[in-house]
């Protein structure tokens, strides 16, 4: 089951605006104990967001592996996937193969620790975005084994001048 919602995007277009509504489905999904299970229930959602009009599909994080995994460095780094995988490609080209946008999510395969990572791939199947969650605070003892913030601080504008945020 997922959930839709109706955005507008505003595409501004050399000599005016134009407004386009897009429908983006939540795919709220718990995921299964195996990543290939995670793929088959994953292209399901995708086929049926589709079917009722989706342009876009967004899993929940971390869906490869679910984000609940036992404390254990050697599990995580087992359990991650490379972004040449057969999970990324078989979303990429669910992506084409639907005319739908896919931000996919998984623990991904990163030296020295695995990354938590959402990739974007737009209706023909290309990666046009990637971003690595970063973990600012160590909360859980499995977090630690993530790949973690560089050490750089950058500050915002003085306004928000007790904000500061790692990059």
């Amino acid at each position: 089951m997922f959930f839709q919602s109706t955005a507008i995007v505003i595409l501004l277009v050399f000599y005016g605006c134009y407004y386009m509504k897009l429908k983006i489905a939540f795919l709220q999904l718990l995921p299964g104990a195996a990543i290939e299970d995670n793929i088959e229930k994953g292209i399901k959602a995708c086929r049926e967001a589709r079917e009722k009009g989706a342009d876009i599909a967004l899993f929940p994080e971390m869906w490869s592996s679910g984000y609940v995994f036992p404390h254990d460095e050697e599990w995580l780094k087992k359990n991650s996937v490379s972004l040449d995988s057969a999970y990324v490609k078989r979303f990429s080209g669910l992506a084409r193969e639907l005319q739908m946008a896919i931000a996919i999510t998984l623990l991904e395969k990163h030296e020295p620790n695995p990354r938590n990572t959402v990739c974007l791939f737009d209706r023909h199947g290309k990666l046009v975005y990637r971003y690595s969650k970063v973990h600012i605070f160590f909360w859980s003892r499995t977090l630690i084994f993530l790949t973690p913030p560089s050490r750089k601080i950058s500050a915002l504008p003085e306004s928000f001048s007790v904000i500061r945020i790692s990059a």
